[in-house]
């Protein structure tokens, strides 16, 4: 029977074949899958005899025991050569990130790039204008109110001594600040004003708001802890393989 034959896929006694590249570009997805392809008859047959296989005695459990130490072997054959196959090129990748992150880091929570701090003070910038430009709408508006008040009062005066009714004056309205921006090359810049959430003091947040923090359970759990109001802390089992 063959290496991949599904009846000997466990009990073959021969070593992984060495692996080989067969297209000119060992990046593309042909070249990976045939690299890795000569194991799928095998890794299939393993599992095909592991859902058929019955332990009904003590001799079955010492071979299922040589199946379980098989498959793991293959396993660990198999995330070696994977390792293998992807050092050079996630060694390429980390020295393209490192050099381009430098200049420009899309990541949110990582280091900012400088391109990314020229972003920064850009909008401080923007957002200053368009702050200070709002202020002196709102300055302006104050001051116009202001004087269609006291022009109000004159008239409503100048009305009452004339017998007549008062002439209103509307409310003034001065328009607000255009906050959006476009370039000529199309690019728009605008103000939005998310709601956002602070967290000031953690105690007083709505439980609904919270979510358990299932490492901090178990770490308490692995450290002794036997009962916890809204947990169930119970002993499982778990087959454990050591080589």
């Amino acid at each position: 029977m063959g290496l991949f034959d599904k009846k000997t896929a466990f009990m073959s006694s021969e070593d992984l074949p060495e692996l080989s590249m067969v297209a000119e570009d060992p990046l593309s997805a042909e070249a990976v899958r045939a690299k890795f392809s000569i194991y799928e008859g095998r890794v299939n047959g393993m599992l095909e005899e592991a859902k058929e296989f019955r332990i009904t005695d003590h001799a079955s459990l010492e071979t299922s025991l040589e199946m379980l130490v098989q498959a793991t072997t293959l396993g660990k054959k198999l995330e070696a050569k994977r390792e293998d196959t992807v050092e050079k090129p996630n060694t390429y990748v980390k020295l393209v990130n490192s050099i381009v992150k430098k200049f420009y880091n899309k990541d949110p929570k990582g280091r900012q790039g400088i391109l990314n701090e020229v972003g920064v003070i850009l909008k401080v910038k923007i957002n200053d204008y368009n702050c200070r430009a709002e202020l002196k709408r709102r300055e302006e508006e104050k001051a116009a109110q202001e004087k269609a008040d006291k022009l109000q009062e004159d008239l409503n005066k100048e009305a009452e001594e004339k017998g007549l009714e008062p002439v209103v004056i509307p409310l003034v309205v001065i328009e607000k600040t255009n906050t959006v921006v476009r370039s000529e090359g199309g690019a728009v810049v605008y103000t939005a004003r998310p709601w956002k959430a602070e967290v000031v003091d953690p105690d007083a947040v709505d439980r609904k708001l919270c979510s358990p923090d299932t490492k901090k359970i178990n770490e308490a759990v692995k450290a002794g802890v036997r009962e916890s109001p809204g947990l169930r802390i119970y002993q499982d089992n778990e087959i454990k393989l050591r080589m």
